[in-house]
């Protein structure tokens, strides 16, 4: 499993790759109120293509609950 995440001052894209080449993707925008995300969370997009529950409870507990506006600010250091 790779997990990624890119950056900017105003987004950040987390990506979860699985050894069978299954890529997960969830983009997130700040807003004034922090950040939103418009797509499903990584458990979510997982279950449906058939993921093992025991993977499916792991990532739920790692990266669903990542906090991507973090990340977003640490970027703006890098501008």
């Amino acid at each position: 499993m790779k997990y990624t995440i890119e950056s900017t001052s105003n987004s950040c894209v987390e990506t979860i790759t699985l050894h069978d080449g299954s890529t997960y993707t969830r983009t997130h925008e700040r807003t004034s109120f922090g950040s939103q995300c418009g797509d499903e969370f990584f458990a979510d997009q997982m279950l449906r293509n058939g993921i093992c529950e025991e993977i499916l409870g792991k990532v739920d507990d790692l990266f669903d609950g990542s906090r991507p506006l973090e990340a977003m600010k640490i970027a703006e250091l890098d501008w």
